[in-house]
C-alpha cells in the first residue's frame, strides 16, 4: 500500500545514488526502454537534479529526468525521452510487487483530473506514462499544486519551479533528440485545445539592431550580420561572423538573464559527450551575465568553447548573443574566450545608453 505524506525538503531526503537509480530506471517498464541506463550528464536547480541517461548496452540516448526528494523520503520525478514522457514516485521504505499496476488520478490546480495507470518499476518506485501533448506539458509547467489520488491516499505536491525544471529537462531531451525527431511537445491535433496564442514574433530586426550596437561598442572588427539562419539552428534568429568566430543571437521572451543562463548550461551540458564545464561572470550592477561553456571530447584532444552574453530586454525577457570557437582558436583577439568579456562590458554600455532619459 502506498501510504505517504509529502513535505518538501530542498536539502533532500534520499541519497544521490538512490535518486540516480530511480531516474535511470524510470522508463523501464513504462515505455520499454533498455534494461540498464547510464547517466550522461547532470545539473542541479532549486533542489532538483536534472540528468540525461543512456542505455548501457547500446550507448543510445534513453531519456532526461528531473527528480526532487521530499522530507518523508519520497521522490517526485519527471522523465522525457524517446518514448514520450513519464511521471514517477518513489520511496525506499516502500515494498510493492515489481510490475504491479495501480490506478491513479492526477489533477493540476483546478484543471480536469486525469486517470492513469502506474506501474511498479522497482519494489519502491512506480511510474505512469503521460500523454504527449503541448497542452498537458504547459499545464504542469504553469501549475502550482499537483494532487495524486492513489491507493486511497490524496497526495499533494507543490509545483514551485516546475516551469524552469521542465524547460531544462525538455532542453536536455531536445538536444539529445535533435537528430532523431522534432520537439514532441509542439502543438498537436490530439491535444485538448489550448488557449489561443499570438503568432510567433519575428525579432530579427530587433536582434540585428542590438547586435550591431554591442559588437561595435566591443570593438569587434570586420563583423557581419545575417538574418538568414538555417532551420536546424532555431530558435536562433540572427547569425554573425567575425575573424575566427561564428556567432548567433536571439531573444528569449520568457526568461530572465539568470534563468536563461541556467537553461543554456543545461542544454550544452546534455550534448557534451566528454568533460563539461561552465563558468559565469556577472556585470558590476548584476544586470548582464557572461556565460562560458566548454566541452572536451573524450575521443579527441579538441575542446568546443561557447561564450554567451545575456542581456535584459526592455520589453521583457533577454537578448542572448553566442560566440563559438574550437580549442585551436581560443587565443588571440578573435577568439570566443576573449570576446566574452568585451561583450559583457559593451552590453553594460548598451543598457546605459538605451535606458529612457529622466
Amino acid at each position: 500500500m502506498l501510504s505517504i505524506r509529502i513535505f518538501w525538503d530542498p536539502s533532500g531526503g534520499a541519497s544521490m545514488k538512490y535518486l540516480r537509480a530511480f531516474a535511470a530506471a524510470l522508463f523501464l517498464p513504462v515505455v520499454a526502454a533498455p534494461l540498464h541506463a547510464a547517466m550522461l550528464s547532470q545539473i542541479n536547480y532549486a533542489g532538483w537534479a536534472i540528468g540525461a541517461y543512456s542505455d548501457d548496452d547500446t550507448g543510445a540516448f534513453s531519456h532526461c529526468a528531473a527528480s526532487v526528494p521530499y522530507k518523508s523520503g519520497t521522490t517526485l520525478l519527471f522523465g522525457l525521452g524517446t518514448g514520450g514522457w513519464t511521471i514517477g514516485l518513489a520511496n525506499p521504505s516502500w515494498n510493492i510487487p515489481k510490475g504491479a499496476k495501480y490506478p491513479v488520478v492526477l489533477q493540476v490546480d483546478r484543471n480536469q483530473a486525469m486517470s492513469l495507470t502506474a506501474v511498479a518499476i522497482t519494489s519502491n518506485a512506480a511510474a505512469a506514462s503521460l500523454e504527449t501533448s503541448s497542452y498537458l506539458f504547459q499545464m504542469f509547467r504553469r501549475g502550482r499544486l499537483l494532487r495524486i489520488q492513489a491507493a486511497g491516499e490524496l497526495l499533494q505536491f507543490d509545483l514551485t519551479n516546475s516551469a524552469k525544471v521542465l524547460d531544462m529537462t525538455l532542453a536536455c531531451a531536445e538536444a539529445r533528440l535533435q537528430h532523431q525527431r522534432s520537439n514532441p511537445f509542439s502543438a498537436d491535433s490530439s491535444a485538448p485545445p489550448a488557449p489561443a496564442q499570438s503568432p510567433i514574433t519575428d525579432h530579427k530586426a530587433e536582434v540585428t539592431a542590438f547586435l550591431a550596437n554591442v559588437l561595435s561598442a566591443a570593438g569587434i572588427q570586420g563583423f557581419s550580420l545575417s538574418p538568414q539562419v538555417s532551420p536546424d539552428l532555431k530558435p536562433w534568429e540572427v547569425a554573425w561572423t567575425a575573424p575566427s568566430i561564428i556567432g548567433l543571437a536571439r531573444i528569449d521572451e520568457g526568461s530572465t538573464v539568470q534563468q536563461a543562463a541556467l537553461l543554456i548550461a543545461a542544454s550544452d551540458g546534455s550534448v557534451c559527450k566528454g568533460s563539461f564545464a561552465s563558468a559565469k561572470q556577472v556585470s558590476s550592477d548584476g544586470s548582464v551575465v557572461s556565460l562560458k561553456t566548454a566541452c572536451r571530447m573524450s575521443d579527441a584532444s579538441k575542446s568546443t568553447i561557447s561564450s554567451y552574453t545575456i542581456v535584459p530586454r526592455a520589453a521583457g525577457g533577454s537578448f542572448i548573443a553566442a560566440a563559438l570557437s574550437a580549442e585551436s582558436d581560443v587565443t588571440g583577439n578573435g577568439s570566443s574566450a576573449e570576446v566574452g568579456p568585451r561583450l559583457l562590458q559593451a552590453s553594460e554600455q548598451y543598457l546605459e545608453t538605451s535606458r529612457p532619459k529622466k
